[in-house]
């Protein structure tokens, strides 16, 4: 898996578009009531901010 959204055919526009999108299911996802540190939505966008 690449590390980085470079690393992949996506381009950075297409990227930055989905934040949100993705920082929503993020949230949504029933895996985030297991994980170890409580995370907010900004949060999670600025985690995916950081692959850029």
């Amino acid at each position: 898996m690449p590390s980085h959204f470079t690393d992949t055919k996506v381009t950075e526009d297409e990227f930055v578009n989905s934040i949100d999108m993705m920082s929503t299911s993020a949230m949504e996802d029933p895996c985030m009531l297991t994980n170890p540190r409580a995370l907010t939505k900004d949060s999670v966008v600025s985690i995916l901010n950081n692959l850029k």
